[in-house]
Formats: structure tokens, sequence, C-alpha cells
């Protein structure tokens, strides 16, 4: 029986047939259903004990999840799971939540879902909170000590928090951590701080059945972990006193040699690490006065290889910390394996959950995507905002070849974005009110966290507002999406730095020694597929906090 899309995407039109609907078998039934819209399958499940039974079959929730959310690129909610093995119940629930998300994005409040104080003894401070990727599991670090916690259950249903397990990497050392976007459960840990020249670095996978196994561990390594990503494992070396200026050097962990490929710098030119991401195939190094773009390396077994910059893009303005990555690809866009005309059946195709899975859909589909860069100016009052997008012999998708061979391996430019500039002024609270500087409240952005679309929060003072993709003006003419900050109401506030901090606290926000190498994000972090953001606490403990 063939029904035309308007009878299939009409919900009136199925209530006006009636009872002639009854008379379908449920093959017919089901077709129908896996073409309505969420709603009208919501609708329809409420009017009979056998439209509520279809409702909740897992061809139904498989076709709405990929033409709903895949096709139209919304962030994932959940721990990244091949399709094929997610229930009907879990498709419905992450369905739901991404439409929610999307529709109320960022109208939407801040509600606790779940809190946890004093762990390990009253007082104890969390250094760093980092979420697992799909934003129900999450880590923190307390001095010496990783600790994973499971949030149990999902929104709408009771919340609790399980402690899984944790780890002392480094005996008596405080460590930091970095995780790998594109290998879910991958992470790095390293001294937070550089101990001479007495350094070492682990890589390890974490989940709920075995917490922490380590898949490599370097007894000594030339610098101090900056991130990992795929094989790579990335070592900030500009803080060493040795022959040669550093850079970002790079282990291939998974081979486990001793062989870096070093991506150098130039310290009077440069300045300071910043931060880095992967994009168009290259590693965007941001400084504080350029952004350097290198190849991806093939790392040797043995010595060092010097890599080549492919471009180098100065800025207008020295930069610091912190510094966050979107690329905000454009929504509804479909790709054929997705088509909502498709047949999506329980041999349609398989999806996975990785980083360059964005990217990789716009290039497929002759687009090629932008990479915004946001980071606080040096200035204070400011954050700057930088775009790197297509070259306009690119644009066309290929039609005009006339780049030269360093615009083809790289093929785009550096884009002023206008910045946001904080309503929050610089001051100093009532020190005989509460006893000292107690009060102190920076009105510099110390915190930015962005997810791939767009979404995310940032830090200015003690507010945490939200950041939502949007269209954003490049003089003279062009537009292009990126992340927007909000500038309403504050969702909310952070605690504010206690006395005992403040030997260590500069002007700008920036925490003087543990926090230095990352300035005050570690505190915070954000997960775009489940709308929350988990914060450390200042008294010890940490919160994580739903959006709805």
């Amino acid at each position: 029986m063939a029904l035309s899309d308007a009878t299939h995407n009409s919900l009136t039109t199925l209530h006006t047939m009636g009872s002639s609907l009854d008379k379908l078998i449920d093959d017919i039934l089901i077709q129908i259903f896996q073409t309505l819209s969420v709603h009208a399958v919501l609708s329809l499940r409420k009017t009979s004990r056998r439209y509520y039974l279809l409702s909740k079959l897992r061809c139904v929730w498989y076709a709405r999840f990929c033409v709903e959310v895949l096709a139209r690129n919304l962030p994932l909610p959940g721990p990244p799971h091949s399709l094929s093995l997610l229930s009907a119940t879990e498709l419905e629930q992450r369905t739901l939540r991404a439409l929610y998300l999307e529709r109320a994005w960022p109208r939407l409040s801040a509600n606790t879902l779940v809190s946890r104080y004093h762990h390990h003894g009253a007082g104890a401070r969390v250094d760093q909170v980092v979420f697992i990727p799909g934003g129900t599991e999450l880590l923190t670090v307390q001095g010496d000590t990783v600790v994973h916690w499971l949030i149990v259950s999902w929104p709408g249903f009771t919340q609790g928090l399980k402690h899984v397990g944790e780890w002392t990497p480094f005996e008596g050392v405080p460590c930091r951590i970095v995780k790998d976007v594109d290998v879910p459960g991958v992470i790095a840990v390293g001294p937070r701080e550089p101990l001479g020249f007495e350094r070492s670095a682990k890589v390890l996978s974490t989940s709920l059945k075995a917490p922490f196994v380590t898949l490599c561990d370097y007894a000594r390594v030339p610098g101090v972990v900056a991130g990992v990503w795929r094989h790579f494992l990335l070592l900030n070396t500009t803080r060493e006193l040795q022959v040669g200026e550093g850079g970002l050097e790079l282990l291939d962990w998974h081979a486990q040699t001793t062989g870096t490929a070093l991506l150098p710098r130039l310290p009077e030119l440069f300045g300071s690490f910043l931060d880095f991401a992967v994009f168009a195939g290259h590693f965007v190094v941001v400084w504080e006065h350029c952004m350097s773009i290198f190849p991806v390396p093939r790392v040797p077994a043995n010595g060092q290889v010097l890599v080549e910059h492919t471009r180098v893009f100065m800025f207008q303005e020295t930069i610091s910390r912190p510094v966050g990555f979107t690329t905000c690809v454009p929504r509804r866009v479909v790709p054929s394996c997705l088509n909502p005309n498709a047949n999506l059946d329980r041999d349609a195709v398989d999806w996975n959950w990785d980083g360059q899975r964005k990217q990789d859909q716009a290039a497929a589909l002759g687009m090629l995507p932008t990479l915004t860069i946001a980071a606080r100016s040096r200035r204070l009052e400011s954050v700057s905002m930088l775009m790197l997008i297509p070259l306009e012999d690119e644009v066309s998708r290929g039609r005009r070849k006339t780049a030269t061979a360093e615009t083809n391996t790289f093929p785009y430019r550096l884009a002023y974005l206008p910045p946001h500039v904080p309503s929050i002024l610089l001051h100093w609270g009532n020190q005989e009110a509460v006893g000292g500087l107690d009060d102190y409240v920076s009105g510099a952005c110390t915190t930015l966290c962005l997810g791939s679309s767009g979404r995310g929060v940032f830090v200015v003072g003690r507010e945490l507002r939200l950041m939502s993709p949007g269209l954003l003006i490049l003089p003279p003419y062009d537009m292009q999406v990126g992340p927007v900050f909000e500038t309403g109401k504050a969702l909310y506030f952070m605690d504010q730095h206690r006395k005992r901090d403040l030997n260590r606290l500069r002007l700008d926000g920036n925490v003087y020694g543990a926090n230095e190498e990352s300035g005050s994000g570690d505190r915070v972090d954000f997960d775009e597929g489940m709308g929350r953001f988990v914060v450390a606490k200042e008294r010890g403990g940490f919160e994580v906090v739903q959006l709805d």
C-alpha cells in the first residue's frame, strides 16, 4: 500500500481516516509510524493500546532518530554506541532529548542534577572536572587521585551518583587529565606542574566495567602533557631549558615508541602555547600571537623529525587562555544515506559517534566547514573571535582550480569577527564587610567550553552563561554560522575565589601555579548532547547541572 508524503507526515490526515486505520495490518501501520513526526507518534500513542504498542517499536524510533537527529546534525545525547546496540527506549530518549534542546536552546534554566561534597575528607578540593563523551560519566581530579563517577538514569527519572573507581597515577604528585574527543573513553594523564626533568605520562581507557586500564606508560617524556588525539600524545615542550625553542611534540602511543615529531615555535614570534585542535586534516596550534597549521605527521620510531608549517596566521592582538574551538556545522543537511525518503528499516546504514563525523559529512556534500576560535584577549575586557573560512576558489566545490599548491593543502583564510565584550566590570567587594579580600570578582572570561555545534558555556566573573550557534557578520558583507554569546540573565553563579587562593590570583582571573597551564577552565566542563555542565565547588566537591 503506497501512501503519499502528505499522508505520511500529517497527523490530521490520520485522524480523518478514523476507523479505517484500524483495518490496516500492523506492517502498514508501522510504515506509517516510521514516517510520522515525533509529535505525531507521541500523540497517536495516547489514542489506543494498539497504537501505544506500535509506537514503542524499535524500528519506529530508529527511523525518527536517523531522520530528525542524525540527518539534521543535532548534537547526539548519551554515550557513544553503535546504533545497532541501542534499544527502542534508548533511541526514544535520545531523540526526545536532542529535539528538546534544539527547540528550547538557549531559553533554558539550570537545575542541579546531582551534587557531591567533601569526598575524601572535609574540605577536599576538586582541581579538575571532565565529562567522558556522552555526559553520563565524569572524572574528577583531587590532588594526585582521579575518581570515576557514573550519573545514574536520565532526565525525568530519579538521579543519582555512583562511585565507579579511583586511581592514583603518580603517588603524591598532583595530576591533570586530558581527553580524546575522537575516541571516547581514552584519556592521558601527567603531572599538573613540571617537576624538573622527571616527567612521566600515561594513556589509559576508562569504562564502567574497567575504570582505569593503562594503555601506555611513559616513565619519562620531554614535556608536559597537552593533549591526546587518536594515536598521538601531545607534549608541550616550550617551557624546557634546553637547546632549541621547543614546541608541541608528538609521540605515537599506539606504537609505544620513543621517537617524536616536533611542531616547532619561534618564541619571539609565536609566544606561549595555548591550545590545539584538529581541523581539515591538520593540527591547528594556537599561540599567544599567531596560529600555525601543520600536517598530521608520521612519527618515527626513534629520534625526532621537524614538521614544517603549512600556514601561519598572525593575530591582530595577543590572546590568552581560555581558548575554545567549534566548527558549527550547518543544521538540516541530509546525507544521502539518511534521506528521509529512503527505506529506513532494521538493516539501514549504521552510524557511529566520532569527533570528525560532522566535518566528514560536510566534505562529502561538497561543503568546506569553518572553524571558529574564541579566546580571551590580553586586554581582558573582551573575548577575541577568529574564524578559518574557505578561500573563495574552494567555495565553488572544486570547479575552480586556480589556487596555489599551498592553498590546496589548507584552503582557508583567517577572518576576524566582532569581539565579545562582557558587561561585568572588574571590581573588589566590600573588604570590611566580608573580612578582607574574599569577594574578589574578575571581569575577565575564565572559562570557554564549546561543542562542535556551537553550543557551549562561558564564565565571566562569577556568572556562567550560554553560547549558541547563530549568524555572524564577516566584514564587509559575508556571513557565517558561529557561536554567539548570550547576554541575558546569568544561568549559574560560580563560587567566589577564597582568601587562601589570593596569593596565586592574578588580576586577569588566572591563577599562578597549579592552574597556570590551563587557566580556570579545569573547574568547569560541558556536554552539548545531554545539555549539562559540571562545576567544581570552591569548598570541595562538585555539582552536575542540567539545562531544562
